[in-house]
């Protein structure tokens, strides 16, 4: 006679984890996809790389796709099926979050570079390739101070202004003056 409860003790466990995963994914969020850029990206002489809004989205399916592996595991019943299913969708998390790694913009002494997402090429500036810098402030609660980089292409580069850019302002400031460009304070009501 088969024991029928030892099957579901061990699918208990992969609930256990789907549900682990679903309550600490938007808690790490917070700090695993900055981590993660600051590792692989690092080199000494970078003051910051900065992390885009829509890699965090990213990252959000690779969790996703963790979450469900572990529920397809404990809800389906065919051992075969379950197993393919769930090593499937934990070989699909990868791809996620490998291109939200690739993702950032960088500062340094030399240049600026930004790789957008979806993008495994870089766009690196010198410093002196900067034509115009916009900075929108926005009085209105909620809403968030925003720097506009053009560069002589014509490629624009936005930022937010956030904790991570006045970690680096200074040396923004400094490096600005440095090549005689001002910032253009445009003021939104």
């Amino acid at each position: 006679m088969k024991n029928i409860t030892y099957g579901y003790e061990n699918r208990i466990i992969y609930l256990v984890i789907g549900i682990c995963f679903a309550i600490f994914s938007p808690l790490s969020l917070l700090f695993v996809p900055q981590t993660v850029a600051e590792i692989v990206h690092y080199k000494p002489e970078i003051w910051h790389i900065f992390v885009p809004k829509s890699a965090l989205y990213l990252y959000g399916v690779g969790y996703l796709l963790l979450v469900l592996s572990m529920l397809i595991l404990f809800l389906l019943y065919n051992r075969k099926v379950s197993i393919t299913l769930g090593v499937l969708c934990i070989i699909l998390s990868v791809a996620p979050f490998f291109v939200a790694s690739q993702a950032n913009t960088s500062f340094s002494n030399n240049s600026i570079s930004h790789t957008p997402l979806f993008n495994l090429q870089s766009h690196t500036y010198k410093w002196d390739e900067i034509e115009k810098i916009n900075y929108y402030k926005n009085e209105e609660a909620g809403v968030k101070n925003e720097y506009e980089i053009f560069f002589r292409d014509g490629y624009i580069l936005k930022l937010p202004e956030n904790g991570y850019f006045n970690a680096i302002k200074l040396y923004f400031y400094a490096k600005l003056d440095e090549i005689n460009l001002e910032v253009t304070e445009i003021e939104l009501n």
